[in-house]
């Protein structure tokens, strides 16, 4: 219903922020009580590890069908000159095998691909609570447009 609303053009923009959760760098890391929740990706593994739980399957499961959902649709909105905003974690470079949405080859592809259009925007810090301990977090802003192309709606 919603690729055909976007490419008959009656819906001209998104703004979407896959889940993180699975995504997490906080899965990587062992917290003081060592109850860290375990990784569920990895950067050789990035849509799943083998041996996890039925629950662990099923969150990964609901958060790929999300993601792939997402990118579908800025896909589209592309092809139909529409915008596109996503908001996810940055990359975590201290963790070398933690994974990262912006690492999948099909999110670099579409950047190299729309080079004028993908832009990940600056890195803002948001604050988190993790394992009770409230610090921040660095996150992404993509976007698939120019500020200045937006149209101005009235309400």
């Amino acid at each position: 219903f919603w690729r055909n609303q976007i490419r008959n053009r009656r819906v001209r923009a998104k703004v979407g922020g896959p889940p993180c959760e699975t995504w997490s760098a906080v899965r990587f890391v062992q917290c003081e009580t060592g109850k860290s929740p375990p990784p569920l990706r990895s950067v050789a593994k990035p849509w799943g590890l083998p041996g996890l739980t039925i629950k662990q399957c099923e969150q990964l499961h609901l958060s790929n069908m999300l993601l792939n959902t997402d990118l579908l649709f800025t896909a589209d909105l592309i092809e139909c000159g529409g915008a596109s905003v996503a908001e996810h974690p940055a990359e975590p470079t201290w963790l070398p095998n933690a994974p990262s949405m912006w690492r999948l080859p099909r999110v670099q592809w579409m950047a190299m691909r729309n080079k004028n259009q993908i832009r990940p925007g600056q890195t803002r810090p948001s604050r988190k609570k993790v394992h009770r301990v409230v610090g921040s977090k660095a996150t992404y802003i993509a976007r698939t447009f120019e500020e200045a192309s937006l149209p101005r709606v009235s309400a």
